[in-house]
């Protein structure tokens, strides 16, 4: 080859480089732009602001709180540009999918476009706002079963976030509830569930039996907080079956002996089980994909038979689990099919507490447990536990760690290897509740023991409440039921507290 043809050559590959970098594209342009709920109970596109142009780079749009999540699809005008967003979950030659988790308040995703230029970039960012929670809260007396939709209008439905209902309701009720697609907080441990025969939504006519929660209901995606009626007795299949809930702990009330099938599936938020002692039945697979669920508390002191409940694979069963159970029956436990996966723990003997009152206090001592977090002791003034006296919150090591009094003082020791509580400035001659709890990981309640005591002496509608010495100055004035009063009230009954540290009860 002669040397002008080698320099020919040369010339030839140098201008065919130099097509080849001039052809490389600047193009770092989106094409398209598509948003859509990732929520299960909510379909549909969202719409962008502005309406997307490739030209421009900014776009807002605003969601309601219950849409915890949002995704979408995105185009790439060149096939020769590559994206990068920290949301994108799929690529595939000009098109991407992305998602997101959205927290209350603004949420940035941006998409950096690189040309084949390697050079050239553009920035399109999106700024998704989650509105934060309008709470509503509405208390319901339902005085004629099947009556609850005639008590709330139908522009509240999605406006109502806590519920307490109580009165008589009946199937058609419950029902009507999954239309509350909005409920967070649901308190229906005052209602009182009656027979029904006929037709509710789609279902054939049938028989509702009284006291059972019906099968298919509950399905409402944004629980939290879910109290079931006091006189329940039996909950059919699929109740509470939704996978899109925040529910962390559910506690099934004493009375219940049955359990339906496909309980409480995907609970992923679920950590805490308590399971009462009348309970006899579980159907199968229930409590299935309850990834988080780390504590069960089962006060039925014999094990239940159950299959295909919490898991199928006792292999994939993690022992991290715990299973508290009550005293003295943890060897029965550690032996039955699927219960014996846990780790096993028995639950404080109730019967360790002693209580001496005197005239105008009471000791309590109680027995610590090794897998109690804490303790917290109620003193009521009524059988019916609403008129509260003192709550004493203690910790593991039984050291008190936050009191609410509504009458006098207390005092509190440790006194190893029991705890101890004083409560004083009690009324003489008075019959006086109260409810020693054990909570667990999470405020749990393990185990509770309630319980009365009178005070010695004799009762007087003048007499003191406590040893009275010389008087001085009124530090407090107190009504009966242990409210701060701001002054002395020209009428009624009240308790004075002197900074000597004695009290008297006046009658006016």
């Amino acid at each position: 080859m002669t040397m002008k043809k080698i320099t020919l050559l040369l010339m030839t590959l140098a201008i065919a480089a130099t097509a080849q970098t001039v052809a490389q594209s600047s193009n770092a342009n989106l094409q398209g732009l598509s948003l859509f709920f990732y929520d299960t109970f909510f379909d549909g596109d969202v719409e962008l602001t502005p309406a997307f142009d490739a030209n421009i780079t900014n776009y807002t749009v605003n969601v309601s709180y219950f849409n915890s999540s949002i995704g979408g699809y995105g185009y790439i005008a060149d096939s020769k540009a590559t994206i990068n967003s920290s949301s994108i979950n799929n690529t595939g030659g000009t098109s991407f999918q992305f998602y997101k988790t959205l927290q209350v308040g603004e949420n940035i995703i941006t998409f950096i476009v690189t040309a084949e230029d390697s050079v050239t970039q553009k920035t399109y960012t999106l700024v998704v706002t989650r509105e934060a929670l309008q709470e509503r809260a509405e208390t319901i007396n339902v005085t004629t079963p099947g009556t609850l939709r005639n008590y709330i209008l139908e522009d509240d439905k999605l406006k109502i976030t806590k519920l307490t209902i109580t009165g008589n309701i009946d199937a058609r009720d419950i029902y009507f509830l999954d239309s509350l697609s909005h409920l967070i907080e649901l308190d229906l441990g005052d209602a009182n569930i009656v027979a029904y025969e006929g037709i509710v939504g789609w279902w054939n006519s049938r028989l509702y039996s009284a006291n059972e929660l019906p099968e298919n209901s509950f399905r409402l995606p944004y629980f939290t907080s879910i109290v079931l009626p006091k006189t329940l007795t039996s909950i059919g299949s699929a109740v509470l079956n939704f996978d899109v809930s925040a529910l962390t702990s559910l506690t099934i009330p004493e009375g219940v002996t049955k359990i339906g099938y496909v309980f409480a599936n995907y609970k992923r938020e679920l950590t805490t089980l308590s399971l009462p002692s009348t309970l006899t039945e579980i159907g199968g697979d229930s409590f299935f994909y309850c990834d988080n669920l780390t504590t069960v508390i089962n006060h039925n002191p014999n094990p239940i038979e159950i299959d295909c409940v919490f898991t199928c694979r006792e292999q994939s069963f993690s022992n991290e689990r715990t299973l508290y159970v009550p005293f003295g029956s943890g060897a029965a436990y550690r032996e039955a099919h699927i219960w014996k996966l846990f780790n096993v723990v028995e639950l404080p003997d109730v019967s360790d507490v002693s209580v001496v009152p005197s005239d105008t206090s009471v000791l309590l001592v109680w027995q610590p447990y090794d897998n109690a977090e804490g303790y917290k002791l109620l003193i009521y003034a009524n059988e019916a536990h609403t008129e509260l006296v003192c709550t004493l919150e203690y910790d593991s090591a039984g050291q008190l760690f936050n009191t609410i009094l509504h009458r006098a003082r207390t005092a509190q020791q440790t006194v190893s290897p029991s705890f101890t509580a004083t409560v004083e400035h009690l009324l003489s001659g008075t019959t006086y509740y109260y409810t020693l709890q054990t909570l667990g990981a999470s405020n749990a309640l393990l185990s509770s023991q309630s319980g009365s005591f009178t005070t010695t002496g004799e009762q007087s509608n003048t007499g003191v409440v406590s040893p009275v010495g010389e008087r001085s100055r009124t530090v407090a004035c107190y009504s009966i039921l242990g409210q701060k009063l701001p002054k002395e009230p020209e009428s009624g009954i009240y308790i004075i507290l002197y900074d000597n540290g004695t009290a008297k009860k006046f009658v006016k």
